[in-house]
């Protein structure tokens, strides 16, 4: 397969995972899966993709160390009030 007809491939299945995890914000599904998904099979072929995921990827990490400040912060609280 040329690299020209596996770049359009690439480009016509990753937009449409990325179309349909869109959907899925609103509608019934796992878009926090699919979405990610979808720019692996993009980052495949496009630096923007990899990128995109990357910065992705630094936002779930900062999301995952406030929400752990946060349960460390409770739970002392919660002793304290016990």
């Amino acid at each position: 397969m040329s690299g020209h007809v596996r770049k359009i491939l690439v480009l016509v299945f990753g937009l449409t995972l990325l179309v349909l995890g869109i959907a899925m914000i609103v509608l019934p599904g796992p878009a926090f899966v699919v979405i990610p998904l979808s720019l692996v099979v993009l980052g495949t072929e496009f630096l923007w993709a990899r990128r995109m995921l990357a910065g992705l990827k630094k936002g779930a990490h900062q999301i995952k160390s406030t929400i752990k400040t946060r349960r460390e912060r409770f739970k002392w609280w919660r002793k304290s009030n016990s």
